[in-house]
């Protein structure tokens, strides 16, 4: 069914919802319209509707204030980075553990 998530109300007052799956999100606009909560929100909901083997999230916050309040949760997986070095590490593990994945289902389906 998806990854779905609601992010707020359209004119008529109807919830909408985004599918994480089917989608790209792109967030962007002015300092202090709601951006961070934005993302708060999301990730809040998402975890309050999957469990931790269903969703897990691989964060980075390099103002170091937004995100890092989830770190301790079970749905993250190995902290959030906050420099580039440790992003660049992240982003090399998950690059690896994609490959790794692709690999196995790749076997799977073609045996």
């Amino acid at each position: 069914d998806g990854l779905k998530v609601c992010i707020g109300l359209d004119a008529n007052g109807n919830n909408v919802w985004l599918d994480m799956l089917n989608t790209h999100l792109l967030i962007g606009g002015m300092a202090r319209k709601g951006k961070s909560s934005l993302i708060r929100s999301i990730l809040v909901g998402l975890m309050l509707t999957y469990t931790p083997n269903e969703v897990k999230f691989v964060l980075c916050d390099f103002k170091n204030s937004d995100v890092k309040l989830f770190e301790r949760y079970k749905h993250v997986y190995g902290g959030c980075s906050h420099d580039k070095v440790s992003f660049l590490k992240q982003m090399k593990w998950l690059n690896e553990e994609c490959e790794r994945r692709a690999l196995y289902l790749y076997r799977f389906y073609y045996r």
